[in-house]
């Protein structure tokens, strides 16, 4: 049974994401959070390291994907410390990008400050026994909805510990009146088609 570990979504409500992953996400703990390799889980709830391990994990992976798929070069992603987002101090820097996690009230003060290479975030996060799933749920300029990664680890028995498994990309796509004219879906960095748009 999967337990959801963060489930933040931003508070405007027409940017939430009402997409499924068929992965899930499990509970590791630390041991190596640099690039791809294996985070080990522990047995019963995580702890503070942890979960703060699971998530420097799952930030570095998904800074690599956006570079590669996006041509991302992000100078500081910007985190809503929202409803049910854990109770951790992420590192300041991961993969010599900047860190910073926001209130409520940041969320908004700091609009304008998101942009390309320093985006908002919405992070969302289960863990469950066999596997870590998380959705990046990006916004710039200012709350327009750019794309969304879906990075996913396994557990990998002889390791003991976690490994990335798949990564995923929506890519929104707008006009130049700011209406949403195509989603475009990338798949362990390969374009593997397009997502029917939502009707409002």
């Amino acid at each position: 049974m999967r337990t959801p570990v963060a489930f933040t979504f931003i508070l405007f409500l027409f940017i939430a994401c009402n997409n499924s992953t068929e992965e899930k996400v499990t509970d590791p703990s630390r041991q190596r959070t640099n690039d791809s390799t294996i985070v080990s889980a522990p047995s019963g709830s995580l702890s503070n390291n942890e979960l703060i391990n699971t998530y420097s994990l799952a930030i570095a992976e998904f800074i690599t994907a956006a570079q590669q798929n996006n041509k991302s070069a992000f100078d500081t992603l910007f985190f809503g410390k929202l409803y049910d987002f854990p109770d951790i101090v992420l590192p300041k820097v991961i993969k010599g990008v900047k860190i910073s996690l926001l209130t409520t009230e940041e969320v908004t003060a700091h609009r304008s400050l998101y942009k390309r290479s320093s985006p908002y975030i919405n992070l969302v996060g289960w863990i469950d026994t066999a596997k870590a799933e998380f959705i990046f749920v990006t916004f710039f300029p200012s709350f327009q909805h750019q794309y969304d990664g879906f990075i996913n680890f396994k557990y990998a028995v002889k390791q003991k510990g976690f490994e990335l498994d798949t990564i995923k990309f929506e890519n929104y796509l707008y006009n130049k009146k700011g209406d949403l004219e195509r989603i475009m879906i990338y798949k362990n960095g390969k374009h593997s088609g397009d997502k029917p748009i939502p009707k409002n």
